[in-house]
C-alpha cells in the first residue's frame, strides 16, 4: 500500500494569518522576560518583587 506523501501547508497557513503587530519595545521586552525566566530563581525574584508594588 502507497500513502500519498503529506504536503507542507505551514506556508499557506502562516499566510493567511495577519502578521502580529508589536513595537520594538514590547518585543525587547518579551525577550527579556522570557531570558530572565531561564535564571534560577528569577521567577522568585520576580514574585517578591511583584508582591512589594
Amino acid at each position: 500500500m502507497n500513502a500519498a506523501p503529506h504536503r507542507d501547508v505551514s506556508r499557506e497557513f502562516l499566510g493567511a494569518l495577519p502578521l502580529p503587530q508589536a513595537s520594538w519595545r514590547t518585543r525587547a521586552g518579551w525577550w527579556l522576560l522570557l531570558n530572565l525566566l531561564r535564571i534560577p530563581g528569577a521567577v522568585r525574584l520576580l514574585r517578591w518583587l511583584r508582591s512589594r508594588a
